[in-house]
């Protein structure tokens, strides 16, 4: 209808348009179809609200109640251990057919009918109004109402599950375990009483606790109407019933097992026994007459239980009635049959003891010899098993089992060592086979009523065999991984994973009995083990690539051993050497190896250093075919920061106790002091050449006047113009500075240009004296304005120098308006 309707509308729209025929695009057009729409869109909602009110109705509880009416579901609450369950579960599932989605379900298909209209003021021809919908405030509401009722109702739902919930106790819980448990906590405490059960009246309580609490299960509510839903419980009703019986069942079983398992188990000893001592057994039957002794014991051992048993039996039967559970007419016929049998029976015992009264006085006294002679025979084994057995240490763990073996079961051919009342030489037997003379003399002397002896040696012997077997399986373990270990390659060993295996077979050496923790074996267990991880870390520390052939060399002299380090060399060759007992040794090796080594890398970084560290030699400003020396300041910095460095090295005890070392620095000690030397001399002469080249070379008054000294400084200079030529070919620092004779070269240069500046000085002071205004000018600029003394031009600007605020002279110009050396004015630093 709605789908139908959607279309009609578009058909009266269509010829709405076709009459007015106005573009569909207007505007006003446009504002009509938007009236249209909009018409259309409450309308759709109104039929969505029809719907949900309807069912907002039929989930409201009080709705229901006030109107009579029937839930709108129904659903069963379900036993599915571990939980109870509802069928269709609460909330939503994986599956979708949760009591939520189907709810969901409904509510969405009524805002889908949105969707069976097209829209009016799209274009395409796909478009709904299934947004708007959605977005609609009133139907927002509803729903939110809806599912607020919904999740009410889940609620109640869920408290009432829990009504039964709180019975999961007898499906979750073990009912064998929590019985056994049960009978542990109410056992019979009397130290009196044979039978450790749990009394009777603990019985009868738990009993009928479980008939009450069956009571309580079937007064529970079979069906429960909540809001739209009606929950039938009677599923999960009849699954607990079930459990509860369960329950019940356990303990009226076990006392109906009890009362039938020990009347049946008496009236077959009492029938058998009752045959057998009728037996007549003449004097010289012995194993006639030891049966029937074994079977007057049996009836005396178990003579206390028996008596003890017939009043708790008929009690139990009378519990087990009172509950209706029957038992079997044979076993009630037994049960009052058996008190007259079983007095019979021990009166029967009493008459057959009497008539083998002579033949058992005769063994008993055999028997006694016997006994005393077989406590001489242990006090000889135990010493043995203390002599034989692999207590102390031993390194193959095959002969301490092959011991273990023939001691404990055998064969073996030791003899019985002698001792204070033992002097035999007999052979030792087996543990085993002493043990089993040692139960057959205790049956006998039960069969006759004599002390039981112990002989607690045996028992020592038993228990210290197990102990040993448990440390011996400790250090075979031990031993087995340390030969595997032994054999990795020097190069393969993974320390830090032996270090945690190692851990683990020091936990195994702690978890052995403290009784064994005083035995040799146990002692020399436990140092392999602790010597084996004090090893390897020095193991670890040995593996250090600072390790040198003259190191390991002296790891031989401190361990008074020899070995090849190569390739083949593994671990065990290292274990060979002890090196638990050395470890203040290896440490220290390892230390002087690591320092070594650092001095080995700075005195590699140092070369490395010092072959990059070049001298330069830029060409002389003044004369393109001569260069000068220069010196970078890395280079200074190099040479001041390696000095030092080569001090502290040289005071090193590592450098001190290694003639190697302390050759090489030594010998770059000497390199490093060349270079300082000889590049401060020659940075020297090159700035007294540089200063006294002008001078005696471009200054003929100077020649004139200092003709010794000129003749003294052209030697030096071409002895420096030839000392640069070759230099030029070798930048190296270190090279250039150490040539042999460089130094003493640059040195005589040095003292040739001293002399000339010391005669050059004696010369300034002359002209000083001659005009003293020259004391007001250095040596330099006096030097400079003798030797330029034919060119006033060049001389002007030193006039300050001379003379209070002159600064220049104005000359004469000849006819080629050049200055001559005729000055015509002086000017001021103003100008004037």
């Amino acid at each position: 209808v709605v789908q139908k309707g959607g279309g009609v509308i578009h058909e009266h729209l269509a010829n709405s348009n076709a009459t007015v025929k106005v573009n569909k695009t207007n505007e006003n057009w446009r504002r009509y179809v938007d009236y249209v729409n909009q018409i259309v869109v409450e309308g759709l909602c109104e039929v969505t609200l029809v719907s949900a009110r309807y069912f907002k109705n039929q989930v409201d509880e009080t709705y229901l109640n006030n109107n009579d009416i029937n839930p709108l579901l129904e659903i069963q609450l379900k036993l599915a251990p571990p939980h109870a369950v509802f069928t269709p579960m609460m909330g939503k599932t994986a599956k979708e057919d949760g009591l939520r989605d189907i709810v969901d379900s409904w509510l969405n298909s009524f805002i889908n009918i949105a969707t069976l209209v097209t829209r009016l003021d799209t274009l395409e021809e796909d478009g709904d109004y299934l947004l708007d919908m959605q977005e609609d405030i009133a139907v927002k509401h509803i729903v939110s109402v809806i599912n607020k009722k919904i999740d009410l109702s889940e609620r109640k739902c869920e408290e009432f599950r829990q009504q039964f919930m709180a019975y999961s106790y007898l499906w979750v819980d073990d009912i064998t375990q929590k019985f056994a448990e049960w009978k542990e906590a109410n056992a019979n405490q009397d130290p009196d009483v044979l039978d450790k059960d749990p009394p009777l009246s603990a019985f009868d309580a738990e009993i009928v606790k479980y008939k009450s609490l069956e009571e309580e299960i079937r007064d529970l509510p079979t069906v429960k109407t909540i809001g739209w839903v009606k929950v039938d419980a009677k599923p999960i009703k009849s699954a607990l019933s079930t459990w509860v019986t369960k329950w019940t069942y356990q303990f009226q079983q076990y006392l109906l097992e009890k009362v039938t398992t020990k009347v049946s188990d008496l009236v077959k000893f009492v029938a058998a026994t009752d045959v057998e001592l009728d037996t007549e057994v003449s004097d010289t039957d012995r194993s006639t007459m030891l049966a029937v002794m074994g079977y007057l014991r049996d009836v005396r051992v178990r003579e206390a239980e028996t008596d003890a048993m017939f009043d708790p039996l008929r009690q139990t039967v009378s519990l087990l009635s009172k509950h209706q559970v029957a038992t079997p007419e044979e076993i009630l016929r037994q049960l009052e049959e058996a008190p007259l049998a079983w007095s019979n029976l021990k009166k029967k015992a009493i008459v057959t003891k009497e008539k083998q009264a002579k033949n058992q006085s005769r063994e008993a006294d055999k028997l006694k010899k016997e006994a005393k002679e077989f406590e001489i025979r242990v006090e000889a084994f135990y010493a043995t098993f203390r002599k034989e057995m692999p207590f102390e240490y031993l390194e193959d763990f095959h002969i301490a089992y092959d011991k273990i073996d023939q001691v404990h079961h055998g064969p073996n051919e030791i003899k019985l060592v002698d001792t204070e009342n033992y002097t035999g030489g007999g052979d030792m037997g087996s543990l085993k086979g002493v043990s089993d003379d040692l139960k057959q003399l205790n049956n006998l002397q039960e069969l006759f009523d004599l002390y039981t002896s112990d002989h607690r040696e045996i028992a020592q012997c038993s228990k210290d065999s197990v102990q040993l077997k448990r440390v011996w399986d400790v250090i075979a373990m031990v031993q087995t991984i340390y030969i595997e270990w032994r054999k990795t390659r020097w190069d393969e060993i993974d320390v830090e994973m032996l270090q945690e295996e190692n851990k683990k077979l020091q936990k195994e050496v702690k978890g052995c009995d403290k009784l064994v923790k005083n035995w040799p074996c146990f002692k020399g267990l436990e140092d392999a083990v602790k010597n084996m991880q004090t090893s390897l870390p020095l193991v670890e520390e040995l593996h250090h690539p600072a390790m040198r052939e003259r190191h390991w060399n002296q790891l031989m002299r401190a361990c008074g051993m020899t070995f090849k380090m190569d390739d083949k060399f593994t671990f065990g060759g290292m274990l060979d050497l002890e090196l638990h007992r050395f470890e203040d040794d290896v440490l220290e090796i390892v230390d002087r190896a690591q320092k070594e080594l650092t001095i080995e890398k700075q005195l590699q970084k140092l070369a490395d250093t010092w072959r990059v560290q070049n001298l330069s030699f830029p060409p002389d400003p003044d004369n393109a075919d001569l260069y000068l020396l220069a010196v970078d300041e890395t280079v200074m910095e190099a040479l001041e920061d390696n000095s030092l460095q080569l001090q502290n090295l040289q005071s090193s005890k590592y450098v001190q106790g290694n003639a190697d070392f302390l050759d090489k620095v030594q010998n770059w000690q000497k390199k490093l002091g060349s270079v300082d030397v000889v590049l401060s001399t020659w940075r020297e002469v090159q700035g007294k050449w540089q200063n006294l080249q002008s001078i005696f070379i471009g200054s003929a008054d100077i020649r004139v006047q200092l003709p010794e000294d000129s003749k003294r400084f052209d030697g030096v200079d071409a002895e420096w113009k030839d000392l640069m030529k070759e230099a030029v070919n070798e930048t190296n620092a270190v090279i250039a500075c150490n040539f042999e004779g460089r130094l003493e070269r640059i040195e005589i240069m040095l003292a040739n240009l001293e002399k000339c500046e010391k005669s050059l000085a004696d010369y300034l002071e002359t002209k000083r004296v001659a005009y003293p205004r020259f004391y007001f000018v250095a040596s330099a600029d006096l030097l400079d304005i003798l030797s330029k003394g034919s060119n006033p031009q060049l001389i002007v600007k030193h006039l300050p120098k001379c003379f209070d605020n002159i600064t220049t002279l104005e000359f004469n110009k000849d006819k080629d308006n050049n200055p001559t050396k005729t000055a015509i004015g002086m000017y001021s630093g103003e100008n004037e």
